[in-house]
């Protein structure tokens, strides 16, 4: 695995993997600079039944990250559940909040100049591109179109799409399968712990990304 504090240009992809037909984009962190706003939303949402001093406690910002937002309503459910909450109305509460906050931001400060660069040099390589995320495809479908990605990706893997997520390998692995191409000509940007376990898992060379 190598990592990347800044992104790097097309012909480092080549250099790495000189059979490359493939590139895979992890979306929160990694594509989009949206972890922070996922963890603004919970403490939102959660601020209606929870004192300050117990979000704190919780230390959502090191145990959030990577997660599905079904495993973090499982986790906050150990430790102090949210007040009459089930999942399904965790999930669309804390949507509605994410999408709000998305809206208020500068979409530069979301979207790295760099990042879409590399995009664009990507799709004008004729590489095929797919977006494996932890994320729910509602939140996914509303990012991707929010800053016009749609024509870049051929595929997304969402939360929904496997029964294992990361760091299982199932999520990559079933992006090798839609795209019928061996692991050995794919790559991986992930930034989190659990999505390059999963992409390693795969057998798929990561770059783990650090530019955000």
């Amino acid at each position: 695995m190598q990592e990347a504090i800044q992104v790097p240009d097309i012909r480092k992809l080549y250099r790495l993997n000189p059979q490359l037909k493939a590139v895979f984009w992890d979306m929160d962190g990694t594509l989009l600079d949206t972890e922070p706003i996922h963890i603004k939303a919970i403490k939102q949402l959660l601020s209606s039944s929870l004192e300050q001093q117990e979000i704190r406690k919780l230390d959502l910002e090191s145990s959030c990250i990577g997660q599905t937002d079904k495993n973090i309503f499982n986790k906050l459910a150990l430790v102090s559940p949210p007040h009459n909450m089930t999942l399904p109305l965790f999930l669309e509460k804390k949507e509605e909040i994410f999408q709000t906050l998305i809206r208020l931001e500068k979409p530069e400060s979301i979207l790295k100049d760099e990042v879409l660069k590399l995009i664009q040099q990507i799709t004008n390589a004729n590489l095929t591109q797919c977006i494996v995320t932890s994320s729910e495809r509602k939140t996914a479908d509303f990012l991707v179109q929010k800053f016009n990605l749609e024509s870049h990706f051929k595929y997304m893997i969402c939360r929904e799409d496997t029964t294992q997520n990361k760091p299982a390998p199932d999520p990559y692995l079933l992006a090798l399968k839609n795209l019928n191409i061996p692991a050995k000509q794919a790559l991986v940007f992930e930034d989190s712990l659990p999505g390059s376990c999963s992409a390693e898992s795969a057998g798929i060379t990561v770059i783990r990304a650090r530019w955000y």
